[in-house]
C-alpha cells in the first residue's frame, strides 16, 4: 500500500513539473491551485516550484496562505522544511512584499532526527527569508540580517552575508560585515561572503581592509 502511495505521489509531481511547458494554460493554474493548498508537503512544495519558475504573480494570496498552513504543521509533515521553503522561495521570485511571512521564516528553525541528534532543516528557509526581506525593501531589514550573522548554521550566516552586500547598504553593511570578518567564523565560505560583500558595497574604501586581513590571516 505504501509503495503505490508513493508511486501515485512521483506521478502527481511529474505532472505538476509536465506544467512547466504552458503554465497560463486554464487548466494547468487550477491544477497548480489545487496542489499548492494540498495537505502533502511534496506536492504543495512542487507547485509552489513551478510558480518561482514561471513567476505566477496571481499566485500570491496562495502562496502565502500555503506558508501560513505549513509553519503551523509538525516538522514530519514537511521533511526538509520543503513546502515552507518553496512558498518562500516563490514569494521572493514574484518580489512580493509579504514582510509578516518573510519575517516569520528568518526566525524559524525546525528540527529533525538526524546522524549524531537533531538536525535544523530551515536553514535555506532563513536565508531565503533575509534576502526576501532586503528585496522588498523592508525597512529593519538589516536588522534581521544582522541577527542571521550570529545564526547557529553556517549557511545561514553565509546568506547573511550575502543579503548585506545585496541590500547596497554602505551606511550599514560596511561596518556590519568588517565587524563579522573581524570577529571571525569557523566557516571560511562566510568570512569569503563578508570580504566579497564589502568590495561589492565599497571597493574603493574596502580594499586596502581586505588585502590586510587576507595578509594577517596567511
Amino acid at each position: 500500500l505504501m509503495a503505490k502511495s508513493q508511486k501515485g505521489l512521483s506521478e502527481q509531481i511529474a505532472a505538476l513539473n509536465a506544467l512547466r511547458e504552458q503554465p497560463e494554460a486554464p487548466e494547468a493554474q487550477a491544477a497548480l491551485r489545487k496542489a499548492l493548498g494540498a495537505t502533502r508537503a511534496p506536492l504543495s512544495a512542487a507547485a509552489a516550484n513551478v510558480i518561482a519558475e514561471a513567476e505566477l504573480s496571481q499566485f500570491e494570496a496562495a502562496l502565502l496562505a500555503a506558508f501560513d498552513y505549513w509553519t503551523e504543521q509538525p516538522a514530519k509533515a514537511d521533511p526538509g522544511a520543503a513546502a515552507k521553503t518553496a512558498a518562500v522561495r516563490a514569494l521572493y521570485r514574484l518580489g512580493a512584499r509579504t514582510h509578516g511571512a518573510y519575517l516569520r521564516g528568518v526566525r524559524f528553525v525546525q528540527l529533525e532526527p538526524g546522524w549524531g541528534g537533531a538536525q535544523d532543516t530551515a536553514v535555506e528557509l532563513r536565508g531565503l527569508s533575509a534576502l526576501a526581506l532586503v528585496r522588498t525593501g523592508y525597512f529593519d531589514a538589516l536588522v534581521e540580517v544582522a541577527e542571521l550573522l550570529a545564526d547557529p548554521e553556517p549557511m545561514a550566516r553565509l546568506a547573511a552575508a550575502q543579503a548585506v552586500a545585496y541590500s547596497e547598504r554602505q551606511d550599514v553593511g560596511v561596518p556590519l560585515l568588517r565587524f563579522k570578518a573581524r570577529l571571525g567564523d569557523a566557516d571560511p565560505r562566510v568570512l569569503a561572503a563578508c570580504l566579497t560583500g564589502l568590495l561589492s558595497l565599497a571597493p574603493d574604501s574596502s580594499l586596502g581592509f581586505v588585502e590586510g586581513f587576507v595578509d594577517e590571516t596567511k
